[in-house]
């Protein structure tokens, strides 16, 4: 009886990874009211459709104009572009380089990113073609119409709610969901093991697959799979092409002919309680368990007050700087996302998670989170060679540090 008793047990285990409920998952979820031409207002839960749905997803849109603009030295920045693609490039590309005017090159800084948390409210100005973001912390920001989450379609009101035009949207007001409310979905929850490292937080496989009701799309034997996630106990890598599904029934299906199971996946997203995103790319991942999430890792909570970031720079001259911060020329608020790459892992982080940015003489960053973690990156845009540098705003004039001269940034929140 023994090995039968084992088997029952292991069956047992195989068929709980996602023991959740749709009331635990309420919390979770993007909520709000939507204010629609027509003066039609409707509350509820808010998904970007076939995407974003979840308070700590990534808002991404345009500024239509940056805020540090007037205080950057143009000059300063284009002599550190140019040593820079010197340094790496030959004779015939350099000569490209002054030809085409790369010293003129627009500085860029107008990406805006937070989690949805973070934002209070979105107020769409048609004939001016402007969205004004108020966040959390009552500052305010003008956005392109658009960008990435800014032209999607809405769907509100659950899994089987209604889809509205975004041309329609006047405005939309974001607040947590009431008690009891059911959006009729589970989230996932998993553990993640990869070349660069382990992983455990709320998952979205293909960047797309979150809930339980999602779909995973596979071929095995000339048959066509279409698996609904909460039926998913583990997926294993097997080779560029493929992967092992385990079900929660115990079966095993070795999938492939689909960007959710080969090399085409376009990143396994981990929310981690501990700091923020990480996701990882195919060729790093090895394995995906599915878990029940535990009670402490609940819904994220906004950055409220006092959000700009203040630091202690330091270059690798000694020369020390302290007032408030904006990294990469272009972050300078608690809610923004630094960007960062280690291997086949990217790091998207808020910046007010982060308690320092150290940084050594081959240009590998060791970032220290609040929670003691402690992550290697070595290239992205904030962390890497691309990054446009540092402005230090104090008494007296503006520092403008070029990254490359940066030796360690210390966070005072």
């Amino acid at each position: 009886m023994l090995p039968v008793a084992c088997l029952l047990w292991g069956l047992m285990l195989l068929a709980a990874p996602h023991a959740d409920t749709p009331a635990a998952t309420a919390g979770h979820m993007i909520h709000g009211t939507v204010t629609l031409a027509g003066g039609e207002v409707v509350t509820g839960f808010i998904r970007q459709e076939d995407d974003d749905a979840c308070w700590d997803h990534l808002f991404e849109a345009r500024r239509r104009e940056s805020p540090w603009t007037d205080l950057i030295d143009m000059d300063a920045l284009a002599r550190e572009r140019r040593a820079a693609y010197f340094a790496s490039h030959g004779l015939l590309d350099r000569l490209a380089y002054t030809l085409e005017g790369g010293d003129r090159q627009d500085p860029g800084g107008r990406q805006f990113i937070c989690r949805y948390v973070d934002l209070a409210v979105l107020d769409i100005d048609r004939e001016l073609e402007v969205v004004t973001a108020t966040m959390a912390d009552g500052s305010t920001h003008e956005l392109r119409e658009g960008s990435r989450d800014l032209g999607g379609d809405l769907v509100l009101g659950g899994e089987d709610g209604r889809t509205v035009d975004w041309d329609d949207v006047l405005r939309v007001e974001f607040f947590p969901a009431p008690s009891g409310a059911d959006p009729g979905v589970v989230r996932i929850w998993g553990e993640l093991a990869t070349a660069d490292g382990a992983f455990a937080g709320w998952v979205r496989w293909d960047r797309s697959e979150f809930l339980t009701t999602d779909i995973l799309d596979g071929d095995e034997a000339n048959t066509d799979h279409e698996i609904p996630m909460g039926d998913i106990a583990a997926i294993a890598r097997v080779n560029s092409r493929s992967c092992r599904v385990t079900l929660t029934d115990g079966r095993e299906l070795v999938l492939s002919g689909s960007n959710d199971v080969n090399e085409d996946n376009r990143g396994i997203i981990m929310e981690t309680a501990a700091y923020g995103r990480a996701v990882a790319d195919w060729k790093t991942f090895r394995r995906l368990d599915f878990r029940v999430p535990p009670k402490e890792h609940g819904p994220v909570v906004p950055f409220t007050e006092s959000t700009r970031l203040t630091a202690t720079v330091t270059t690798i001259d000694g020369a020390v700087h302290t007032g408030n911060l904006v990294l990469d020329l272009d972050e300078g608020w608690a809610w923004e996302i630094l960007d960062g790459h280690h291997g086949g892992i990217e790091y998207e982080i808020p910046l007010g998670n982060i308690t320092a940015i150290e940084k050594d003489a081959d240009g590998v960053c060791t970032v220290t989170t609040r929670d003691g973690s402690r992550l290697t990156m070595s290239t992205g845009q904030d962390t890497g060679p691309d990054n446009r540098g540092i402005l230090v705003l104090g008494d007296g004039e503006p520092a403008q540090v070029a990254w490359s001269q940066v030796a360690v940034i210390r966070f005072a929140r």
